[in-house]
């Protein structure tokens, strides 16, 4: 995950650039590869009633389990040691669902929010194993009866609720399956009669069935669904995608955001400020929604617009402040058929109404929408798409550490300016001369030292790339204000120079 750390008003320029610094975080493990050989090896039977605290004073309900998921998990006590976690649910859950367990914290929480989301009612169970589950051993009985053997949540009508009057009775309790019953503790007033058999594998879920979001079959940017505000309906018929740049270590993150309507829109009215969300009004719309997300990441809040109760007097910080015309819908899902660099398919939707501050919100919206692609100019080289550089970087490389030098050399804002206009590419060159030509004298050396700590990596190390025709991208380590960073950094080939292009850094531990 990358965080972009801002400079001030004028290092707002080189983000535009591409030439941003970003903080570096661990980012949550990739989910595994389908195992098409792990579906249907678990089984469950059976149903539990509730009443009084979980029915919350309803009358008592049946949910009947079709669907049953294991995995191992590191016992968070001792990191030696697994546990074994298992859901019961009465829907088959996603892949990318179970998945939100995949960084190993494995808490017995970890599911909540995503499964009351989602409206899986269901009991999850986690077994702390007096006998280590490691792969490949013998099969060993291990000690699992008792209140403290494990925990247990039930999930029920919007409740995830910790509870210890569940009981276990194992058949089988082994490193690679688990097999028994469950039933309630004396009489208390739930009933539960559930016999399950999961299997346990190496890493990753195993599961009965997966479930996988069918494709809405739409027209390319037409959407399906209604955002229902306070119990009045507003339908969404158009989506429009735009990717947010290029994501230089990683094309699989590259951000796009969804933008839905009412009705249709012209580009001038997809970005950001007032001037487009006023265009948005203009072509008849009363909302709009957008959404970011990426590949590896679809966790974002969508934000909800009035643009219909926008005017030409309205301002971004106004807009902040009210929550008539500006809020996010949290709890919000998103389950997609297809994503691609060309094109996403899917549903985003609440499972319910959503309550925040005066207002209520309920989404349920398909789409198919085919993603508008930033300018190619400042898209990394990769391995898919050149050959690789020398080790020293090669051309590119001298020329890269070239213009380090110099402009680590400048003594002033001048003499940057003219190293800038020595080395920059073309599009970065023209926004600069824009900015620099405004910055006042009294702020010329406090610009030098923002623009020397943007635009360079200290300590630079080039550690290869690649490079295809007039482009390379180099791979750069060093140090940023006392951290580890690297950098990926374009360079194009104009008029026989390499010029240095979009850059970007990730700074921190998590590198």
């Amino acid at each position: 995950m990358k965080r972009i750390m801002m400079f001030g008003a004028l290092a707002l320029l080189f983000v535009v650039m591409g030439c941003n610094k970003s903080q570096s975080t661990l980012t949550a493990a990739t989910p595994p590869a389908p195992n098409n050989d792990a579906e249907s090896v678990n089984s469950v039977a059976g149903s539990f009633t509730v009443t009084g605290y979980f029915a919350k004073d309803k009358p008592p309900e049946t949910v009947t389990l079709t669907q049953a998921y294991a995995r191992r998990v590191k016992n968070q006590d001792d990191p030696t040691t697994q546990d074994v976690l298992i859901l019961l649910t009465e829907k088959a859950l996603s892949r990318k669902v179970l998945a939100e367990a995949e960084d190993d914290k494995g808490s017995l929480t970890h599911f909540q929010a995503k499964l009351e989301n989602r409206g899986a009612r269901g009991i999850q169970l986690r077994f702390t194993a007096k006998k280590k589950l490691a792969p490949g051993e013998e099969k060993q009985e291990a000690e699992s009866e008792g209140e403290n053997d494990f925990d247990s949540i039930v999930h029920f009508n919007g409740s995830a609720i910790q509870t210890n009057v569940l009981l276990f009775k194992p058949a089988v309790f082994s490193a690679d399956s688990v097999q028994g019953s469950i039933t309630a503790r004396g009489d208390w007033e739930g009933k539960f009669n559930i016999n399950f058999k999961v299997s346990l594998r190496p890493q990753g879920w195993t599961g009965g069935t997966f479930y996988v979001q069918p494709p809405t079959n739409l027209e390319p940017g037409r959407a399906r669904g209604q955002v229902v505000i306070d119990g009045k309906a507003t339908n969404l018929n158009y989506v429009y995608a735009r990717q947010q740049g290029h994501d230089m270590f990683d094309e699989k993150e590259n951000r796009v955001k969804l933008f839905f309507t009412e009705k249709p829109v012209t580009d001038e009215a997809l970005g950001e400020d007032i001037e487009h969300l006023l265009r948005m009004k203009e072509a008849g719309n009363n909302y709009t929604i957008r959404y970011q997300l990426s590949a590896k990441d679809q966790s974002d809040f969508p934000e909800l617009w009035a643009v219909g109760q926008l005017s030409s007097t309205t301002n971004m910080v106004t807009l902040a402040a009210r929550r008539d015309m500006e809020d996010t819908i949290t709890n919000t899902d998103i389950d997609l058929s297809k994503f691609d660099d060309r094109t996403i398919d899917g549903k985003i939707y609440t499972t319910g109404p959503n309550r925040k501050f005066d207002h209520t919100y309920e989404l349920d919206v398909s789409f198919n929408v085919q993603i508008s692609k930033p300018d190619p100019t400042d898209a990394p080289v990769t391995a898919g798409s050149g050959q690789p550089l020398p080790a020293d970087g090669g051309a590119p490389g001298k020329a890269y550490l070239a213009f380090i030098k110099a402009v680590e050399a400048s003594r002033n804002l001048k003499e940057l300016t003219q190293v800038l206009e020595n080395s920059l590419s073309a599009r970065p060159l023209a926004e600069s001369r824009k900015s620099l030509a405004t910055v006042p004298a009294a702020e010329e050396q406090a610009t030098l030292g923002m623009l020397k700590m943007v635009l360079i990596v200290k300590d630079a190390r080039i550690a290869g790339g690649f490079g295809g025709g007039d482009k390379a991208t180099l791979s750069i380590t060093g140090t940023d204000g006392g951290q580890k960073a690297n950098a990926r950094v374009n360079l194009h080939l104009e008029n026989g120079q390499w010029k240095v292009g979009a850059a970007s850094t990730r700074v921190g531990s998590g590198l």
